[in-house]
């Protein structure tokens, strides 16, 4: 089945909130530590749930000095990776170490989203959403680049207002 633009956008904002909820708002602090595609389930309205769970931490967000909490920032940042090779693979189909790995001989393929536009899935090309996907993108490229100098925080969920459903 191949799935429409609008749900690919609904999966990856469903998947984003979930990942602001277990990271931010739980108050066990959640880190997944397994996003993929084949831990997201779709209900039969297209609705992600994530899934798999089997390697989930849970953490206590008010002991800072403990060693858990440097886990949790790691952990944190895994998920926050996971997540950027779930929006390629919803934009080109395949995730980001298989778009490097099949560029040729990785030139010019870098975390940057231009370089990414000829890998966008030939069934979103045409209908009208290449600014979104070239949005999603740069999402995916953010959350993928090296956590040096990344902000944990909703590195994407600024872009999502722009994004239709």
């Amino acid at each position: 089945m191949i799935l429409t633009w609008p749900q690919r956008i609904n999966i990856a904002l469903g998947v984003a909130r979930a990942l602001s909820w277990l990271h931010h708002l739980c108050n066990l602090h959640v880190v997944h530590l397994n996003i993929c595609s084949r831990s997201i389930l779709l209900d039969k309205n297209f609705e992600p749930k994530l899934s798999n769970f089997g390697d989930a931490k849970f953490l206590n967000p008010n002991n800072h000095e403990s060693l858990g909490m440097s886990f949790y920032i790691k952990d944190g940042k895994k998920d926050v990776y996971d997540f950027g090779n779930v929006i390629f693979e919803l934009v080109t189909g395949k995730l980001y170490e298989e778009l490097v790995e099949n560029s040729c001989n990785n030139a010019n393929l870098s975390p940057n989203p231009s370089s990414f536009y000829s890998a966008i899935d030939k069934f979103i090309i045409g209908e009208g959403f290449e600014s979104e996907a070239f949005m999603l993108i740069k999402i995916a490229c953010e959350c993928v680049q090296p956590p040096i100098g990344r902000v944990l925080r909703h590195p994407w969920m600024g872009y999502w207002e722009g994004l239709q459903m």
